[in-house]
């Protein structure tokens, strides 16, 4: 519904105060343009997540969307759990490559406190973005453990043709072995 573009360079400081309003639910974002200097900071290959700290203490880990990755574009919703305490939240961008992270400076949002209490939103801690991770974990296992059984199920009848080969040789080389030792004898 709301969404606020802010041109963002990811190694100064953004020395305006953002300002969204308490209890808001999916009805604000933020559009970043990351910028290195006045270049626009690539987000190909990369992901980009918001760490943020909220007045009372708890915390918020989530997920950015990526728009424009050339052009260094990223959406981060404010969550419900972004908004659910009036005062100021201090957050932090993290880009992500493989085992490489870069974090933005600390900048602020005052959110606004509401008078509407039709819905008293309870603050907890918020990880997005780590329970995105885990179900990627989670896929990745199913997807290996559905694999397996496919490898087994097609290898498991020419192991065990080898397996019989192998037992035949082996009884052959004995009995090979036992007829040139009868041979050998004086």
């Amino acid at each position: 519904m709301i969404t606020k573009v802010i041109k963002f360079d990811i190694n100064k400081n953004l020395y305006n105060t953002l300002i969204a309003k308490q209890g808001d639910t999916k009805s604000r974002f933020l559009l970043f343009n990351l910028l290195d200097g006045s270049i626009p900071f690539s987000l190909e290959n990369r992901s980009v997540r918001v760490y943020a700290v909220k007045p009372d203490r708890t915390e918020v880990f989530n997920d950015l969307i990526i728009t424009d990755a050339a052009k260094g574009y990223c959406i981060l919703e404010l969550t419900t759990q972004m908004l659910a305490v009036a005062g100021t939240v201090k957050l932090e961008l993290m880009v992500i490559e493989e085992d490489k992270k870069l974090t933005s400076n600390i900048f602020y949002m005052d959110v606004k406190e509401s008078i509407n209490s039709e819905k008293a939103v309870v603050s907890t801690n918020e990880f997005g973005a780590l329970l995105t991770a885990l179900q990627d974990v989670d896929n990745w296992n199913k997807e290996f453990t559905e694999k397996s059984g496919k490898l087994e199920e097609l290898y498991t009848p020419r192991l065990n043709e080898l397996g019989e080969q192998l037992d035949t040789k082996a009884e052959q080389s004995e009995v090979n072995k036992r007829l040139s030792f009868r041979n050998f004898e004086p």
